[in-house]
């Protein structure tokens, strides 16, 4: 418990404040090809109600100390994910993807029920298939490295299944939480009302700079302009320009170069308002690590819909304690849209992909923007990302003569097969969900400074290093090199996308949400969970002894919503009336839909017992519960036949005529009539029966009998009927053991046998015999001895039945005593069992004596 604690608190210590931990289970994962102590937490986000997920962490000791838990992986709690019981515990899995399966066990099937109860209100309230365009579980991806790539994958058949999915007003929606989730998505669906979508250009510019200063005009880059795009692009509205080493990458420069980064800062603003005259253009944002910088520039127009730039600055270089390889990721929000940009510079050189590949997750992992409300934002929680930047990677396998034979003949589709980037994003290893144009363009990277001509020196091949790609529903226009540039040894890259951001009116947005609170009220009624049940009242005829009787309930839901039932205070319920059971306990119920309750009423020992005392025993009301809305009383009344199953022997002696015709209980009965023979006449019948037929038979009270033959065994013995030709003496000394073990009171009380058996360790066995007899009451004594007599007869055949004195009384012990049901306090388990073991003897000297 105290670890599960400890755990708790450090996981709770890596999440955002709008993330909180609902549980936490100690498991094992089945993880390189063995079971692996592991923790599995649930994970619920504040702002996003009925928003779940799963997080698996691996402690790196055996003691999650010290913060030594580390995330593994993520999993949404959503449609797609599936749960299932193995052989060997529980498997984990998203959709039929056998790369993502968890193959767990755990302490407790406790925890597996939860995650099924918080995975059925998730699904409840989804509405999009999980994918990073969805509109729900923006916040998870805040942890984006941590989610499997086959769950980033949009799956068309749950886009598909999504769109028919109802978003009918629910009757358990009628509380805050899920009320807000209600009204939230009523307004996203209706945001056409009271939203105006702008057209807005943004041009996305990258360029590596080799250290230079600024030299060049600047105006057919921002412009879009290149040897396939002769005409200028229209004025953007916004310009996103990153550099990458804008000043020499030395020691020195390591920590920044802050006078260069203001010579570019000014050079390219300049530059801007020059290539778009009659336009004013300002620096929003700004920000620079090391080499790096990123500027958002905006028409001075449209400033001031500009707002909330956040900056995030992840260092890769020498292990991430310097800047000169790393990324600078800046958001602001648009008008009522968000945009977030990253500028990267990732790890040089043909051989490093992997390096590159790890460079990108890190960055996704570890770039977070703080906003004025303290909540914390990932990169995947904005509606526009662009990616950009010199990401460094080459083109595989071909030498550079065969790269520039290619070049000369413009075979850029055929090179493309070899670049790097390519091939890791189409194997789902980085940024698979991100979009990048069509590259028609030489390669950006490497040229002679000063001129267009590739530079093949220092085993450096041309390469498409610099790149721009985007997620959201932006529209490319222009995407390309500017080979007019010549300062460096990369081409700056242009991008022009045409974006369409959401404008609100906050009037119609509040006039919007009254009629839906509008709405909510009229349907109020109507969506309240409404049953029929095809009956009240429940009857259960003629029940007997340990023969179950079960009865249908049929549930229809009548309502227009959605309804979950349950039968209230049903451990209770069961607790006092244990012959009765009820599956299914819970449930829900669509509209229209029915299903069937099987109410269950079986009588054993303890039932009957109580059965043959109490009237009131035999009757109950059950609550049938629905969540938002009413309750519905089911009466349940049995009829249950008078048994010598769980009687009591002082009453049995009384009756003359079947117990199962008794007008009343049998207590009752018996407390008006006097004993009228010594030894109940069930008990005589049974005795009677297995001397008759099997005294010499082998295998008695040993062979369990046949189920149906001990059914009517009881239910001849209870109506005073004749035994049927087959009943055999096996099933009937089974009977005569359980009709023992079912008395109300035992034969030989606990006190009386044991303080017996004190008295035959002491003293001798006629003692302990005397002092048993003396004691015991009349009734009692004459069945005891009734059947000591019978159990004498068998032992003496037994040179053809097998039964020895020792064996019977093994047998005999327990039905006779009752010992089994009485809680032993104060009693250690081997002073129980020598106990037990002086009982049996002290029985089995009755069948000398």
């Amino acid at each position: 418990m105290s670890k599960t604690i400890a755990s708790t608190k450090i996981i709770q210590s890596k999440l955002r404040d709008s993330e909180t931990v609902l549980h936490v289970e100690p498991i094992s994962l089945f993880h390189k090809n063995k079971f692996r102590d592991f923790f599995l937490s649930i994970i619920g986000n504040k702002t996003s109600q009925c928003e779940y997920a799963l997080f698996l962490f691996r402690p790196r000791n055996m003691y999650p100390l010290n913060n030594k838990l580390d995330l593994i992986q993520a999993f949404p709690l959503t449609k797609e994910l599936k749960l299932f019981h193995t052989s060997t515990g529980y498997t984990i899995q998203w959709l039929n993807y056998l790369e993502t399966e968890w193959k767990i066990k755990v302490i407790s099937n406790d925890f597996i029920n939860l995650i099924g109860n918080y995975l059925e209100e998730a699904i409840k309230y989804q509405r999009d298939p999980f994918n990073s365009n969805a509109t729900s579980y923006k916040w998870l991806w805040f942890y984006e490295e941590m989610i499997p790539a086959q769950v980033k994958m949009i799956n068309a058949e749950e886009e598909e299944a999504a769109a028919k999915r109802s978003s009918l007003l629910h009757p358990e929606d009628y509380g805050k939480e899920a009320m807000d989730f209600y009204i939230n998505e009523q307004l996203r669906k209706r945001e056409s009302e009271f939203t105006e979508k702008r057209n807005i250009r943004i041009m996305v510019g990258t360029w590596n700079t080799a250290g230079t200063q600024p030299q060049e005009e600047l105006s057919l880059w921002y412009k879009c302009q290149s040897e396939k795009y002769d005409s200028p692009e229209e004025s953007p509205d916004i310009l996103l320009i990153c550099l990458q080493e804008m000043c020499e990458l030395t020691a020195k420069n390591l920590l920044g170069a802050e006078a260069r980064m203001r010579e570019w800062t000014n050079h390219l603003c300049e530059q801007v308002n020059l290539s778009f005259p009659g336009n004013d253009y300002v620096v929003a944002g700004y920000q620079s690590l090391v080499g790096l910088l990123s500027l958002i520039i905006v028409k001075s127009s449209l400033q001031e819909y500009l707002s909330n730039i956040k900056d995030s600055c992840v260092k890769l270089g020498l292990k991430g304690y310097t800047g000169n390889k790393g990324a600078i990721c800046q958001r602001f929000s648009f008008f009522d849209s968000t945009i977030c940009v990253i500028n990267c510079h990732l790890a040089a050189h043909k051989h490093q992909t992997r390096l590159r590949n790890h460079h990108v997750k890190s960055i996704l992992k570890y770039a977070k923007f703080t906003l004025d409300d303290k909540e914390i934002k990932g990169i995947y929680e904005h509606d526009y990302i662009f990616w950009t930047g010199d990401l460094n990677y080459r083109l595989n396998k071909l030498n550079t003569d065969e790269i520039l034979s290619r070049l000369n003949s413009q075979q850029y589709d055929e090179l493309l097969r070899y670049d790097q980037f390519d091939i890791e994003k189409k194997t789902n290893q980085i940024l698979a969900d991100f979009s990048e144009g069509k590259i028609d363009f030489p390669p950006s990277f490497k040229y002679y400074i000063g001129s267009n001509k590739f530079d093949t020196n220092n085993k450096r091949d041309p390469s498409w290093c610099d790149r721009v790609l985007w997620k959201g529903e932006a529209q490319l226009i222009r995407y390309g090199i500017c080979s007019y540039v010549i300062q460096s040894d990369h081409k700056p890259v242009f991008a022009s996308f045409l974006i369409r951001v959401k404008q609100a009116d906050s009037e119609l947005k509040e006039k919007v949400r009254n009629e839906i609170y509008k709405i909510i009220d009229e349907v109020q009624y109507e969506a309240l969970p409404k049953l029929t049940l095809s009956t009240i009242s429940m009857e259960f005829p003629g029940v007997k002894y340990k023969v179950p009787q079960s009865q249908k309930l049929s549930i229809e839901n009548t309502g227009n919503s959605f309804a979950i039932f349950e039968i209230k205070e049903y451990a209770e319920l069961t607790k006092n009336k244990s012959y009765l059971s009820i599956s299914p306990t819970t449930g829900s119920l669509s509209p229209g839909e029915s299903t069937e309750l099987i109410i269950t009423v079986d009588f054993g020992k303890h039932q009957s017992r109580l059965a043959n005392k109490d009237d009131d025993y035999l009757s109950l009301i059950f609550i049938l519960g629905v969540i938002g809305g009413s309750d519905y009383y089911i009466e349940v009344s049995i009829d249950y036949k008078g048994s010598c199953f769980g009687a009591k022997i002082q009453d049995l002696v009384k009756i003359s005529y079947p117990v199962a015709s008794l007008p009343n209980r049998m207590e009752w009965v018996a407390s008006q009539l006097e004993p009228i023979v010594e030894v109940p006449k069930e008990l005589l019948r049974m005795i009677n029966f297995i001397k008759n037929f099997g005294s010499r038979e082998k295998g008695l009270f040993q062979e369990t009998g046949i189920l149906e033959i001990k059914a009517h065994i009881r239910d001849v013995l209870d109506n005073g009927e004749p035994f049927r030709e087959d009943v055999d003496v096996f099933s009937m000394s089974i009977v005569m053991l359980e009709f023992l073990e079912s008395l109300d009171e035992p034969l030989l009380p606990s006190d009386l046998i044991d303080g017996c058996v004190k008295v035959f360790q002491s003293s001798s066995f006629a003692s302990a015999r005397a002092n048993l007899l003396q004691n015991l009451d009349p009734v009692a004594e004459c069945c005891f001895l009734a059947i000591i007599h019978f159990l004498r007869h068998l032992i003496d055949n037994g040179l053809h039945n097998g039964l020895t004195a020792n064996f019977l009384a093994k047998v005999f012990t327990e039905p006779l005593t009752h010992k089994g049901e009485i809680e032993i306090k104060g009693i250690r388990r081997n002073e129980e069992d020598s106990l037990e073991s002086e009982r049996k003897h002290l029985i089995s000297m009755f069948f000398y004596s």
